[in-house]
């Protein structure tokens, strides 16, 4: 059976989506255009979107890997959870210059959330894997260079190195302000419709913000 033909990844997607309206509060009406799912060709999971307010077009390309401990299906799931987020969130109308470190971070704690509610067999235990996944890879970039570089999705590009910071930054983050303050980074944008990291610093409350600033250090200029 082709990947794209097996209906328990479907069912997975269908999961997903509902656990993301959820999860943000949104209705049925407020969800962007269908996607549609193929297959990348490129050993890494594609969100593709066509520029555009409100474009259709969108693609969401799952990358076959075997895992050796987990098979095949978990790794497809998790990168499903993942590329749902950027399909609900990622502005049209700036795309393909939005990647950001917070909205990566974002997606993999979605990505997690959607494992664990799943309700199946050893969905705890592959979310624990994908956990120690993340913290392995916490050395691969400094704090202050993932807090200042841009991501451009280039043909074959992958974010996989600000994973494990994001995460660390983002799981401190979770235990400082909480995470429904924290769910308010996917949709602080600028005017220009691009992340807005200090925006959403400036918007939580004044303790919380002093919270955040301790793991952030002070807003700067060059933050992205």
């Amino acid at each position: 059976m082709s990947v794209l033909e097996n209906h328990r990844l479907r069912d997975y997607l269908d999961h997903c989506v509902a656990l993301y309206t959820k999860e943000f509060n949104r209705s049925t009406q407020d969800l962007p255009p269908p996607f549609d799912l193929g297959l990348s060709t490129v050993g890494s999971p594609v969100f593709e979107k066509q520029p555009g307010q409100d474009a259709e077009g969108t693609k969401i390309l799952l990358a076959p890997i075997d895992d050796e401990a987990w098979g095949r299906e978990w790794p497809l799931r998790s990168q499903a959870g993942h590329e749902v987020f950027h399909w609900l969130f990622t502005p049209p109308a700036v795309y393909p210059g939005i990647y950001h470190w917070a909205h990566e971070m974002l997606a993999n704690e979605m990505s997690l959330l959607c494992v664990r509610k799943s309700g199946i067999e050893d969905a705890e235990d592959y979310a624990r894997s994908m956990e120690i996944g993340f913290r392995a890879k916490v050395q691969e970039t400094t704090r202050v260079k993932m807090l200042t570089t841009e991501l451009h999705r280039d043909d074959g590009a992958t974010y996989a190195w600000v994973f494990g910071r994001a995460f660390s930054v983002g799981r401190q983050l979770r235990d400082a302000v909480g995470w429904e303050h924290l769910k308010g980074l996917a949709t602080s944008l600028e005017d220009e419709r691009r992340p807005d990291l200090r925006g959403w610093l400036a918007a939580l409350p004044r303790p919380l913000e002093l919270r955040a600033i301790n793991i952030l250090g002070q807003p700067h200029p060059n933050w992205v």
